[in-house]
């Protein structure tokens, strides 16, 4: 073996015995946590679950949660009573969201809206954070 081969390997297993050294010592801190839950552990899902349990929840409404998506369903025949019902609710979870430090993604949220032809025209715009969701 060459000199500059053994120089090589050297340099190479100072390298590997360094990284290890500093993924060690990184594994030996506490993981800081400023709001919400760890996503990659076991307990995760049940964390989770005790984190969203004091969730807004509104008589007229239906809120479905998956992972950390969230939906909210409200129906009326007078397209105003939904969206004064839906509006309420997005209200009171902007609220428990800065309480718990989530932040909303506006530019991910949509509103989807079903009704016949005469009435849809007449649908008035839901909100988050004051922003008018297409």
């Amino acid at each position: 073996m060459s000199a500059q081969s053994r120089g090589f390997e050297s340099c190479h297993r100072n390298l590997v015995e360094s990284c290890q050294r500093h993924l060690f010592e990184l594994s030996q801190r506490p993981l800081v946590v400023n709001a919400g839950v760890v996503q990659v552990s076991k307990i995760g899902p049940t964390l989770f679950a005790l984190y969203i349990k004091d969730i807004p929840k509104q008589f007229n409404t239906l809120l479905c949660v998956y992972s950390d998506d969230t939906a909210i369903l409200a129906r009326n025949k007078n397209p105003k009573y939904t969206q004064i019902a839906l509006n309420r609710h997005l209200k009171a979870l902007e609220d428990w969201f800065i309480k718990w430090k989530i932040e909303i993604n506006v530019s991910k949220t949509e509103a989807i809206k079903f009704a016949n032809a005469l009435s849809y025209s007449s649908i008035p715009p839901i909100k988050v954070n004051d922003k008018i969701i297409p």
